[in-house]
């Protein structure tokens, strides 16, 4: 069951990516993929243009990850915060590759504001 976890972690990061870095829940979905990717939990086979998981480091990155984020929430470390998201909010040639295989899939929902009209 861990594996088909991982796994749909995984793909579900892509559902939220798609719709921008700048979006509240696409930056902290790039932070967690890319995070994830220097510990090598989430793989890039750049051969076959997908990623992978390797599921021997998923479970102790993740954990590493999550620690990481509740210090900064429950101490309120700012700079640490702010030093997360310039690290690891960003597309990589990776990312930008797998986006664009799914380019032509429907999102599952696109939100339209009435102010961005306005602006």
């Amino acid at each position: 069951m861990e594996k088909q976890l991982a796994a749909s972690f995984l793909g579900g990061i892509f559902r939220s990516v798609r719709f921008g870095l700048g979006e509240a829940h696409g930056g902290a979905n790039a932070i967690i993929l890319n995070y994830l990717q220097e510990k090598g939990a989430f793989l890039w086979d750049e051969k076959a243009g997908r990623f992978g998981v390797d599921y021997t480091r998923f479970r102790p990155a993740l954990r590493e990850l999550a620690k990481t984020l509740l210090t900064i929430e429950a101490t309120g470390d700012y700079p640490g915060a702010k030093g997360l998201i310039n690290k690891y909010n960003y597309a990589s040639e990776a990312l930008k590759t797998a986006l664009d295989k799914v380019k032509n899939v429907p999102v599952d929902i696109r939100p339209l504001y009435s102010i961005e009209k306005e602006i």
